[in-house]
């Protein structure tokens, strides 16, 4: 038996069948809450960085889950789905990236974060990418914000902006 998502089984205790003698099943409805994400504002990221990595520069079409577009400021708590706000990475440099091992500097250098995490040598090293300029749109007026970098640097490395 199928039931919609937002539909929960809960089992009535008064009484029970006597067909099967298992007790019947009424159903309640729930509501929940969850972010709507924006297509428009990944769509429209993929093709400024032509789908690619702005970290790793992986070209991939279709880009499907391997390439993400990544809120620089987190979109839950600035409700910001603005291109300035975005930047296109590989779904490994994205979770990296969220959780402060790898940002971006005051000239788009890639900054790795030792304090965090250790890694061992390897051809997909983080540290491989450490002052790497990240691969920019060509129209400057759609390169990340330097003050939403900023502020990530600010968290994860203790950087104070300028």
């Amino acid at each position: 038996m199928c039931f919609p998502a937002n539909h929960i089984l809960l089992p009535n205790t008064n009484t029970s069948s006597s067909k099967t003698g298992r007790r019947p099943y009424r159903t309640t409805t729930a509501t929940r809450s969850s972010f709507v994400r924006d297509s428009y504002f990944r769509l429209s990221l993929l093709e400024i960085y032509g789908n690619t990595c702005a970290m790793s520069r992986m070209y991939v079409n279709p880009p499907g889950q391997i390439l993400q577009v990544c809120h620089i400021a987190p979109f839950f708590e600035t409700g910001n789905n603005g291109v300035k706000n975005g930047i296109v990475l590989c779904a490994n440099l994205h979770a990296a990236f969220d959780h402060g091992f790898v940002g971006i500097g005051q000239d788009y250098e890639i900054l790795v974060n030792d304090k965090l995490f250790e890694e061992r040598p390897s051809i997909y090293s983080l540290d491989k990418l450490r002052g790497e300029r990240i691969w920019l749109p060509k129209d400057d007026r759609l390169w990340p914000a330097q003050e939403l970098l900023a502020k990530h640097r600010e968290i994860y490395f203790g950087l104070k902006p300028d």
